[in-house]
């Protein structure tokens, strides 16, 4: 297994070469994925509140930040992608939400004051962390009490499947923790550089919140309505099996 220091090497070198490749992506609204499903899992916990305090962990070039400050919320994010963080904050220049960006580490969130954020979420992130526990102790620090951290990443039930290779399910390799790599195809353009992350069966990932001072409240699997499923073929073609959870996860006294 990597170090974290090597890890968080590599991470920073993919999202160099990546950067240009989402913000195309993002800015140009070109991911289905994104657009009809996993923002939309994100946001609802936005939704009929007032002037939450939030931080976005991850946060890339700031699209879901905007949205969520668009929504009446006091917005805080980081990125450790330098090329992400000054794409955000030049938007934040263009038309001001009053957003804080910051381009940091997750893994230590000591700039930030302790038990002031209501909500903590991040969007396709926490399994792109060589120990998932560091971000996971230092987010509970900066939550109030009862506050929640909201994760959405790639289903770990299904995150070792390949639509080219239909082998047999590797039950070993799902039980272990795995370090796997892909390249982003998406609307025919394909990332410059693979994305590298963890795998870690689900019993794992429950039990990392668990330990470090949380409660599950919520686990769902952010999925096309069965009506698009059944009726949109891009959908039809593309969503196998479950692609992406959800955990909503409470600070516990």
């Amino acid at each position: 297994m990597l170090s974290f220091r090597k890890w968080k090497k590599i991470k920073k070198e993919e999202w160099r070469k990546n950067a240009q490749f989402w913000i195309k992506i993002l800015s140009q609204k070109l991911d289905p994925f994104r657009e009809e499903i996993t923002y939309k899992a994100i946001l609802k916990f936005f939704k009929n509140k007032k002037r939450l305090k939030v931080l976005e962990l991850g946060c890339g070039e700031g699209t879901l930040s905007r949205k969520v400050a668009k929504m009446g919320h006091q917005v805080f994010a980081l990125d450790q992608a330098e090329k992400l963080i000054e794409k955000a904050k030049k938007e934040e220049e263009k038309k001001p939400l009053g957003i804080k960006y910051f381009c940091k580490d997750a893994t230590d969130l000591s700039f930030l004051p302790k038990n002031f954020f209501d909500i903590v979420f991040s969007h396709h992130f926490i399994n792109e962390v060589l120990i998932p526990e560091k971000v996971i102790k230092e987010t509970r620090k900066v939550l109030k009490k009862k506050g929640e951290m909201i994760s959405l990443f790639l289903h770990p039930c299904f995150d070792l499947f390949s639509k080219k290779l239909k082998e047999k399910f590797n039950i070993i390799a799902y039980f272990s923790k795995k370090i796997l790599k892909r390249k982003f195809l998406v609307s025919g353009i394909l990332s410059p550089a693979d994305v590298t992350y963890i795998h870690l069966p689900l019993e794992k990932w429950i039990s990392i919140f668990s330990k470090n001072g949380f409660l599950i409240k919520n686990i769902f699997e952010p999925h096309p309505s069965l009506k698009k499923l059944k009726e949109d073929k891009f959908f039809r073609e593309n969503f196998e099996y479950p692609l992406f959870i959800l955990i909503e996860a409470q600070k516990e006294d």
